[in-house]
């Protein structure tokens, strides 16, 4: 490994540092806007639609279908979502 420079293995170990945070996702946040700017749907879900614990709200909205789940202790598990095209199922 001399050949290795030290700006090479800087490189490498930061390479390496970005995909462990890709590939270690956080999957349960503690508030609902959290967990949809996780996965960039905030201005896909309907203003005023809340989900209570225990409770998993589905909606549909502009182009985007969401799943979000509140678990009992009040966190939100990242959302599950996809391209459809149903009509907007709240305003």
């Amino acid at each position: 490994m001399k050949w290795l420079r030290n700006v090479d293995i800087m490189v490498i170990l930061k390479l390496m540092e970005i995909n462990m945070r890709m590939v270690a996702k956080q999957n349960w946040f503690k508030t609902l806007n959290e967990a949809l700017d996780a996965e960039g749907l905030v201005e896909h879900w309907p203003l005023g639609l809340n989900v209570r614990y225990d409770q998993t709200v589905t909606t549909a909205k502009n182009g985007k279908f969401i799943s979000v789940y509140r678990a009992e202790n009040g966190d939100y598990e990242r959302p599950v979502h996809y391209v459809t095209k149903m009509e907007n199922t709240h305003w």
